[in-house]
């Protein structure tokens, strides 16, 4: 914690490696660190993959916190990492930027699967995310995120997200978003239109045909989902939609077969 601010800054890490010995077969967890209100917890039977779950030990992020989360993944290990509840970013009384970064690398043979609860960025909040994400020829990685732009009834604070991804050494993947009073066109068509809750789902390397091939539809829930190939081994797929339940039901059905693959 800051002694001039008060606000946390806090950095937690996880390893996974391929067991060995005893425990051929299995992934291990040689690190487990957490740190302030990233509380990270190993779940379910020890096996082919490890699953760990972060849990928030405190509100926010508040306006000021710096967060950071570093997950490196072995040869051969495979690594569900899921959230606990959704994150709610909260203003501070000075009006400070919140700050959460995660970083990941993946080695050959490699698979890390992350699915994250949504972020919610609440009114007058500022808030930035960043997640970087490195992949080794022969690795594999799932990702998924989902923000919201305000709770219900509610005019959101700024965000702004930045994604930035390499496969075997090169550049793959650079995507950002802001959202809130301070980009005038957030909300014009050219970027989330009347949506207000956004999805993103990207499979890199060997998890690349988990996801469906590129396409472009719409549901009766007025759910808008693309798919793309990237120029490289990956596919990212994103979703719009005016509120979770219908967006998170969509993107279910489309990675059923993703979610099952890292067992």
């Amino acid at each position: 914690m800051s002694p001039t601010s008060g606000s946390f800054t806090a950095a937690a890490r996880l390893t996974a490696h391929a067991g060995a010995g005893p425990a051929a077969g299995t992934t291990v967890l040689p690190e487990i660190v957490s740190a302030g209100p990233l509380v990270l917890r190993r779940t379910g039977p020890r096996g082919r993959a490890a699953t760990v779950h972060l849990v928030g030990a405190g509100a926010g992020p508040l306006g000021g916190d710096r967060l950071d989360l570093s997950v490196v993944v072995g040869a051969g290990a495979r690594l569900r990492l899921r959230s606990v509840g959704a994150t709610l970013a909260l203003p501070s009384r000075c009006g400070a930027r919140s700050f959460a970064q995660l970083s990941a690398d993946v080695a050959a043979g490699g698979w890390l699967d992350v699915s994250l609860e949504p972020l919610v960025v609440a009114a007058r909040a500022c808030h930035a995310g960043r997640t970087r994400l490195a992949v080794a020829d022969g690795g594999g990685l799932l990702w998924r995120e989902e923000l919201v732009t305000g709770r219900s009834g509610e005019v959101p604070g700024n965000a702004s997200t930045a994604l930035r991804v390499s496969y075997a050494g090169r550049p793959l993947l650079a995507q950002d978003l802001t959202v809130g009073p301070d980009e005038p066109w957030w909300s014009s068509s050219a970027v989330l239109g009347n949506a207000k809750v956004v999805a993103t789902v990207l499979a890199v390397g060997v998890a690349m045909d988990l996801l469906p091939a590129p396409t472009v539809l719409q549901d009766p829930a007025g759910v808008l989902v693309t798919v793309a190939q990237l120029a490289g081994p990956g596919r990212l797929l994103t979703a719009l939609g005016p509120e979770v339940g219908a967006v998170r039901r969509l993107v279910d059905q489309l990675t059923a077969v993703a979610e099952q693959a890292c067992g």
